[in-house]
């Protein structure tokens, strides 16, 4: 990934309650920013946020990520957070 002056980065967050749609959210943005040749699904635990084997088993995001994309020059950092389920508080 080349380097950004900060004039080119934009951080950006993703942050609703569970089942919105969040991760198929990011998941079109980077399909449509070219940086996914196709998109993934959460029912075959083929998505770019959501990898971990705990999360692909319960087809929910557990952890918060961010997800780097390229798009017109710019790099924009989108932060995924976790809903914030009583069982999926961190340590």
């Amino acid at each position: 990934m080349p380097t950004f002056t900060t004039a080119n980065i934009r951080n950006t967050v993703l942050l609703s309650h569970s089942g919105a749609g969040k991760t198929m959210l990011a998941e079109a943005i980077l399909f449509s920013a070219s940086m996914l040749s196709r998109l993934g699904s959460i029912e075959e635990g083929t998505t770019t946020s959501d990898y971990e084997p705990e999360e692909i088993r319960r087809q929910s995001s557990v952890q918060s990520s961010i997800i780097p994309c390229l798009w017109n020059q710019n790099k924009i950092n989108i932060r995924y957070r976790a809903s914030s389920y009583r069982d999926h508080k961190t340590r």
